[in-house]
């Protein structure tokens, strides 16, 4: 019964989200969503840490991997475009 909860509380959460256009991650709702009918269940002893601390580095890594691989592909974009005239590139 937990695990029905946890995951129709996750596409809940998803649709919410998409419906108000906030970008989510699933995957890292779904671990919530887990840790927390662990919590409900079986309290705070429940809840793996050394798992979590995975689950924290993972999101610490791909914000500063996306961050990062973002300005570098802007850096790259307007350096190979930066010959073509701004009237031609507007109209194009």
């Amino acid at each position: 019964v937990a695990l029905a909860a946890s995951l129709f509380s996750i596409v809940v959460w998803a649709v919410a989200a998409w419906y108000f256009g906030i970008p989510t991650s699933e995957s890292h709702a779904l671990i919530a969503g887990l840790t927390g009918s662990a919590m409900a269940l079986g309290g705070l002893g429940a809840v793996n840490g050394s798992e979590w601390v995975k689950v924290l580095v993972g999101l610490v890594v791909s914000t500063v991997m996306g961050f990062g691989g973002g300005y570098l592909i802007a850096k790259l974009v307007v350096k190979a475009f930066s010959a073509v005239p701004r009237r031609k590139a507007n109209k194009f």
